[in-house]
């Protein structure tokens, strides 16, 4: 509902000019390229819902600024990971004969994002990157350069718009969300070779030469977002973070601050990890594996168990290169 009933408990109303000066306050600047996760619930009564949050961003970053939202499809994945939303097991040879390949002009991102990545992408003159599973959308004058190239394996790797984002020094801000839904910190995941990391191969539908759907297998890293709110918090501590008030909500935003030194190459590579099997992603948070993921990759002949964690995951968040924390990353 855009417009909620409300008393006079009720935090807000919250226009373009209240949003756009906290905003500001959070270091969103003319010219910034921010990559933004909102909960739209989360900003109180806000008079307009989306179209005013998008005034206030626009307004914001001006007409130099980009505006970047994740617009995955993890949807379209092999009808046998389908754990949270299973189908009957003789429907699979039916659905991957006639799974209508990625289109990023048609298919809307996953409803889990929230509304306003949908939002944001059908906007007029928005752009889509070209991954079938870890696509991004961005408006703005950037958005042709930052989502050109986008290939198949490690979706979310350093030749992905994620790593563009980083060269770049973007912005993410977070409005409402938790630190698992930054999804910068995965660039990190893959740019960090921490022990224990994994690669599962994953299955996508593609079009084929005749009009037919072909599947085409890619690797991916399996992610693990347990630590990503221990990794926000030290981020505040160590002052990588700037925190303030969009809508009724305190906010983190990434500084401009790049953290630089040697680590893993950007070529979208993970480097030694172990290699799962087909479609074995986990959403590794306790609630278990999500709509796309599958349970059943195994390693040395062992079922993977959801929340079984990636060896030591990630841990301090000076290794999320192009980073800036407090709700907006660079």
């Amino acid at each position: 509902m855009l417009h909620p009933a409300a008393d006079s408990d009720t935090p807000g109303p919250y226009g373009r000019r209240d949003l756009a000066e906290g905003l500001r306050a959070l270091g969103v600047a003319r010219g910034d390229v921010v990559m933004v996760h909102t909960s739209l619930s989360a900003l109180g009564w806000t008079t307009g819902g989306p179209v005013t949050l998008l005034h206030a961003l626009r307004e914001a970053v001006g007409e130099p600024g980009t505006l970047v939202v994740p617009a995955f499809t993890t949807y379209l994945t092999d009808p046998a990971t389908w754990v949270q939303r299973p189908v009957p097991r003789t429907w699979w040879p039916r659905i991957r004969a006639s799974l209508p390949p990625f289109d990023p002009d048609l298919h809307p991102v996953q409803p889990r994002l929230g509304r306003f990545p949908e939002f944001v992408r059908t906007l007029p003159g928005a752009r889509r990157s070209a991954h079938p599973l870890y696509s991004l959308a961005a408006a703005g004058p950037a958005a042709g350069a930052l989502l050109a190239d986008h290939p198949l394996p490690y979706g979310m790797g350093g030749r992905s718009p994620l790593a563009a984002l980083a060269r770049t020094d973007a912005k993410v801000l977070m409005i409402g969300v938790g630190w698992d839904k930054c999804t910068v910190l995965h660039l990190a995941e893959h740019l960090t070779p921490y022990p224990g990391r994994r690669v599962h191969r994953m299955h996508v539908p593609s079009a084929g030469q005749d009009g037919s759907t072909v599947w085409q297998a890619s690797d991916q890293l399996v992610k693990y977002e347990g630590d990503y709110a221990h990794i926000g918090a030290e981020a505040a501590r160590t002052g990588l973070v700037r925190e303030g008030a969009a809508g009724r909500r305190r906010s983190p935003a990434v500084p401009r601050r790049r953290t630089r030194g040697p680590g893993p190459r950007l070529d979208g590579e993970a480097p030694g990890p172990e290699r799962l099997g087909r479609g074995a992603e986990h959403d590794r948070r306790t609630r278990g594996p999500r709509h796309g993921a599958v349970t059943g990759g195994r390693r040395d002949g062992r079922r993977l168990h959801p929340g079984e964690p990636l060896g030591r995951p990630l841990r301090q968040a000076p290794k999320c290169r192009g980073m800036t924390q407090g709700g907006v990353p660079a």
